[in-house]
């Protein structure tokens, strides 16, 4: 698909959201971010799945409700800042979400409620245009817990390579 953007949400979806005490089954990663240290695991099958994706996608948007500078940092530490050609942080909130007029958007993200929020921030500050003339879709994964067998990226795969 030639017009395809992924919205990737990064807590809960590309890692796990536990502190120092896991639990984990997989190598977990620390941040320094100030004086606050965040431990955490990426999920499995992640650099498969975003080097697949990369391919498939015109453009790959982070999108994470916490601080841009935090997720910047987790994703050079998890060797995935490459992959994305831009972040909405919850800074960015505010001002809605880029969309063209032909791109076929996919959200992907553990939480419903935020897959809601992005939505209907769209609509509020998109440009009416080209919000009603792209095509979105909402992905609602489980959240990653730190489960070395997790294979919720790899089915995502297969639903990517299926467009």
């Amino acid at each position: 698909m030639d017009n395809l953007v992924l919205f990737v949400d990064l807590d809960g979806s590309l890692k796990s959201e536990h502190g120092e005490d896991g639990p984990y089954e997989v190598p977990s990663i620390t941040v320094q971010s100030g004086p606050i240290k965040y431990v955490f695991a990426a999920r499995p099958h992640l650099h498969e799945f975003l080097d697949m994706a990369s391919k498939k996608a015109i453009r790959m948007i982070l999108c994470t409700a916490a601080g841009g500078g935090y997720a910047r940092k987790v994703l050079k530490a998890m060797n995935i800042d490459g992959y994305f050609t831009d972040i909405i942080a919850a800074e960015d909130y505010v001002k809605g979400f880029p969309i063209r007029p032909n791109w076929n958007c996919i959200f992907i993200d553990n939480d419903q409620e935020m897959v809601n929020l992005k939505v209907e921030r769209l609509s509020e500050k998109s440009l009416i245009s080209s919000y009603k003339r792209a095509t979105m879709s909402t992905w609602v994964i489980d959240t990653y817990h730190g489960e070395k067998d997790d294979k919720v990226l790899l089915e995502l795969m297969e639903e990517i390579e299926n467009l």
